[in-house]
């Protein structure tokens, strides 16, 4: 027989060696592969972890639950309420309605204002004389928004020069 090798008309695969874009694209499914299963099991080292972590605060949690309650949530108590009053009273509208009680001859020297729980003001006062002095103190007690108000040390010859604690009342 002349020419080359015949042709196989057979049912068997055959078995030429594979292509270079074959070859590529097996690289790459096995490189893929193995990502996924390094991705797989990092996962689950992550899961494990953030149970541990669940576990501790859970455990954490009860233990407050039995424990007196702690500094930090007293300080964060106290930050909220603080935040619910400064919306509740805002500065200005404090101010705004402490002026409203002040006689003409009476000035505010200084406002110091903390919130907390309650809002407390420090008031540094300038009265023209002791009369005027005590009118502003009787306002400032008669008027609702306004409690436990505790005037300071007072010299009550000519002008008068004080400092008055109060607290302040929210509206609700």
């Amino acid at each position: 027989m002349k020419g080359g090798p015949l042709p196989d008309f057979s049912t068997r695969p055959r078995t030429e060696g594979l292509r270079t874009a074959e070859a590529v694209l097996l690289g790459a499914a096995l490189l893929a592969a193995a990502g996924s299963g390094w991705l797989a099991w990092d996962s689950t080292r992550g899961l494990r972890d953030a149970e541990r972590v669940t576990q501790a605060l859970g455990e954490a949690d009860a233990e407050r639950l039995r424990s007196p309650e702690s500094a930090a949530d007293r300080a964060l108590d106290e930050h909220l309420a603080s935040l619910l009053l400064t919306h509740e009273s805002p500065p200005p509208a404090v101010l705004a309605e402490l002026t409203t009680l002040l006689p003409g001859d009476v000035r505010l020297a200084r406002v110091e204002m903390r919130y907390g729980r309650t809002l407390v003001l420090l008031i540094d006062v300038v009265a023209r004389d002791p009369a005027a002095y005590d009118r502003f103190l009787e306002r400032l007690c008669g008027s609702p928004r306004f409690s436990g108000v505790s005037p300071g040390a007072e010299i009550r010859e000519g002008e008068v020069r004080s400092a008055v604690r109060a607290t302040y009342r929210a509206r609700t």
